[in-house]
């Protein structure tokens, strides 16, 4: 799927893997719509793409009347969509018992609920295109779940099962469903399990080779994008020999203060 001349929206554009990504496709004459609850990154965000071909969205996607208005203004500025990027994320640690329902409905909301919502409003639009696609922004740890990650590889688990099955429901319609696992990435996001890092042995991607290997990725036709890194090989010892997994990950957390 050659990403050139297409309508795109991408949440979650005002920082991080949403930043980069809009970067990445800013070029080949994409019409790019940056969706994000502050207008102040975003217009940072499009102050730095390599065409100016792009609009910002400042709205909340977990609020009903939001996503209307965003429905609409995509409908009026572009008249249509090609593909929807759901990026927008965030992520709390620590022990399930330290856990705020705050932070808990949080991450529920804005990693999976939003999405879901997101992608249902959209589709009379994605209908309409000629080669209509949806790219989930997921995580390793949809895969591989660590403690003191437990909501968040909740929320990743569920984002990943919901792109298996629009992937098989939506393929009557034509519309590509795309999952894409990164690794660890240096974002904002990141400071919140900084002093987990080392512990877990944790290996960080920037945005940018997060981004550049996504969009590669789509273009070469792949429905699941996961890092050619040493995850990707525990992702089949995960699968295959989930005890070993387990173990190795006992041996990180035993004498972890937390």
């Amino acid at each position: 799927m050659q990403l050139k001349n297409k309508k795109i929206l991408i949440t979650g554009a005002g920082s991080g893997i949403g930043r980069a990504i809009a970067i990445e496709l800013s070029s080949h004459n994409n019409q790019l719509i940056l969706c994000g609850r502050n207008l102040e990154k975003l217009n940072e965000t499009q102050n730095l793409l390599k065409q100016q071909n792009a609009f910002c969205c400042a709205v909340d996607i977990q609020s009903s009347q939001d996503r209307q208005l965003l429905v609409q203004q995509v409908s009026d500025e572009l008249g249509g969509l090609d593909v929807l990027i759901n990026n927008a994320g965030v992520v709390h640690v620590g022990s399930l018992q330290e856990i705020s329902d705050h932070d808990i409905e949080q991450m529920m909301r804005t990693n999976l609920i939003a999405p879901i919502q997101l992608i249902r409003d959209f589709l009379p639009l994605l209908s309409q295109s000629k080669a209509p696609a949806l790219v989930n922004v997921g995580s390793m740890f949809g895969d591989i779940a660590y403690p003191l990650f437990s909501i968040y590889s909740a929320t990743k688990f569920g984002l990943r099962g919901l792109s298996d099955a629009l992937r098989r429901e939506l393929s009557s319609q034509n519309i590509k469903v795309i999952y894409a696992a990164p690794r660890a990435t240096k974002t904002g996001a990141s400071s919140s399990f900084e002093k987990l890092i080392k512990p877990f042995g944790m290996a960080l991607d920037t945005p940018e080779v997060v981004a550049r290997h996504i969009v590669t990725s789509i273009e070469r036709g792949k429905t699941s994008i996961y890092p050619k890194t040493k995850e990707h090989f525990f992702l089949y010892v995960q699968r295959l020999f989930p005890k070993l997994v387990d173990q190795n990950v006992r041996k990180k957390i035993k004498n972890l203060k937390v």
